[in-house]
């Protein structure tokens, strides 16, 4: 429901602030004083495309805001939820800003996060439905079509149903198609069948391409290591009384006859020891080292054999040699897949076969549900069109099956109507009138508001091509509806106006425009200026006292004065 919308700096509007209420809200006004202003700042709240010279003259941009109830829309919350964008009070409250500039760029923002144009198209068609011509309308669209069908029927477990066996027949689907788009499957099996083969002969082991390395290093220079080794070991081992294995030792004898004489030279008895210690440890590991090391031209040749079939194998696979294992393992996986393809394509038919028995079980039951609910929505929507002033006028479902199964059921439901008699019966977007449009869509209202979450209706100008009688049904009906939702009519019809139970007049004064929320006397001149025009007699008066009364004999026990409030548009 509509709660409160905010207009600054848009075409002839400065400031205004309007609050609204449940039940029907009637807006009236002479030709050209703005109330079309009104809905085009909802349009523009609600993601419709604007044009910059909706701007107020004088201003680098302008904005609405419109705050929504949404607790009783759980479509609206669940969006919100899955992006983020509910409010603090998230199960309450829903509000919408846009910001239009000059230069043509637009921001918008739903409680407070920024948000695309594209959002709010999607979020508004939870909130409002806009009947009248030159507005888009969600009743036009297939799927908005069947959800009333199916919310007529109560169908909605057997939607659900039918919804979940598709989930699960896609997924098959989808795993079946993955299988089949592998190309040249043939081929591809015996490549990877010789890859591996390869791989198998060459028996490669983990890091062994490193190890080689090291091996190839060492043997390619065992003669200069082994040089070096015997050097570092004649240094260390030499006969010869000063060497310097034997000079550390003296230090050390001399460092701890010291030692006895004065305590100052442990530090350096310390160190001598560590120096000791580290000469004998380098000793002992360069004899193990050179007593590993050899000269051996045939070991070598193996080596470098060894690391060249490596090498072009890695070449081959465009990898790095040290990645090969992983490579033979990833090539191993893919083979095992595709021998095992043609066991998993006999075993995904199966479980196809048996998700489309699924789909089918319940898909079937729902067209026939909906079939037998098309024909009592029909015989009462097309009741109610004729009581609305189009006494020829038919209303049918029609069914197009789908070319594959859906996750809406077999077929899409059409509403297609005939206005006229010797017309034949053609889809709701294909009539011309907007008159016509918003009756039949009322119609449609007034039959499912009782089995749906009914968000905020916008009627523009219903009333078009009727008058009396016929105005005064529509006026009715339309009351009714406001006892289900939040219904919003501009109208030009006295009958209609009468009807309403909050009323908003906006007039203009040469470049001043005021909106007024009118008191119940106000209401009854007002229908009387509707009636007659700008002379206001005794008779009008009384025949808009009149139509007021009637309009509101059975609710007059329910029936509450409005709250006068002024907005003033400059």
């Amino acid at each position: 429901m509509l709660h409160f919308l905010s207009i600054r700096n848009l075409a002839v509007v400065e400031q205004t602030d309007i609050d609204f209420q449940s039940g029907m809200t009637v807006i009236t006004g002479e030709t050209g004083a703005g109330k079309s202003i009104l809905l085009d700042a909802l349009n523009l709240a609600l993601g419709e495309r604007m044009d910059t010279q909706v701007i107020r003259a004088g201003c680098d941009y302008a904005e609405i805001s419109a705050s929504f109830a949404v607790s009783h829309l759980p479509g609206a919350i669940l969006w919100l939820n899955d992006l983020e964008l509910n409010s603090e009070n998230q199960a309450e409250d829903c509000l919408i800003r846009r910001v239009l500039y000059k230069n043509g760029r637009s921001r918008a923002y739903i409680n407070g996060k920024p948000v695309t144009t594209q959002q709010l198209k999607l979020l508004g068609e939870f909130l409002v439905q806009i009947h009248g011509q030159h507005h888009h309308q969600l009743l036009l669209k297939s799927v908005e079509q069947l959800r009333i069908l199916d919310a007529f029927g109560q169908h909605q477990e057997l939607v659900s149903q039918t919804q979940h066996a598709h989930q699960q027949l896609h997924k098959c689907l989808q795993e079946k198609e993955a299988l089949l788009n592998q190309q040249d499957q043939e081929h591809r099996l015996s490549l990877l069948e010789y890859q591996l083969s390869e791989f198998e002969d060459l028996n490669l082991e983990p890091n062994e391409w490193e190890q080689l390395h090291q091996t190839q290093k060492t043997l390619t220079h065992a003669t200069e290591n082994i040089r070096c080794a015997e050097k570092a070991l004649s240094i260390l081992e030499a006969s010869d009384s000063y060497n310097q294995k034997d000079i550390a030792h003296l230090l050390y004898e001399l460092s701890e006859t010291l030692q006895k004489l004065s305590p100052q030279p442990q530090v350096i008895l310390d160190m001598l020891n560590v120096v000791h210690a580290h000469i004998q440890e380098i000793t002992a590991s360069l004899n193990h080292y050179y007593q590993r090391l050899e000269i051996d031209p045939e070991k070598l040749h193996e080596t470098e054999n060894r690391l060249s079939k490596i090498f072009e194998l890695s070449r081959k696979h465009k990898t790095q040699p040290e990645g090969l294992l992983e490579h033979f393992l990833t090539l191993q996986t893919e083979l095992d897949y595709l021998k095992n393809r043609e066991e998993k394509l006999v075993q995904i038919d199966k479980d196809i076969a048996q998700a489309q028995a699924h789909f089918l079980h319940y898909a079937k039951q729902l067209s026939d549900k909906r079939q037998q609910a098309a024909k009592l929505l029909s015989q009462e929507i097309s009741t109610r069109i004729q009581t609305l002033g189009l006494a020829a006028a038919e209303f049918a479902i029609s069914f197009v099956p789908h070319d594959k199964p859906s996750a809406h059921g077999l077929e899409s439901a059409v509403f297609m109507v005939s206005a006229n008699p010797g017309l034949p019966l053609q889809p709701m977007h294909k009539i011309a009138s907007g008159g016509e449009l918003s009756r039949i869509s009322l119609a449609i209202q007034l039959a499912s508001a009782a089995y749906l979450n009914t968000p905020t209706l916008i009627f523009d100008e219903v009333d078009v091509g009727v008058g009396g009688k016929i105005g005064a049904l529509v006026g009715k009906c339309l009351q009714t509806l406001g006892t289900q939702a939040q219904v919003i009519c501009i109208t030009h019809l006295p009958q209609v106006a009468a009807c309403g139970h909050h009323h908003i007049t906006v007039s203009k004064n040469q470049s001043k425009t005021t909106l007024q929320c009118l008191t119940q006397p106000e209401r009854i001149e007002e229908i009387a200026r509707m009636l007659e025009g700008f002379d206001k007699t005794p008779e009008t008066m009384a025949h808009a006292e009149q139509l007021f009364k009637h309009a509101h004999e059975e609710n007059a026990s329910s029936k509450t004065k409005t709250k006068k409030s002024r907005a003033t548009l400059t």
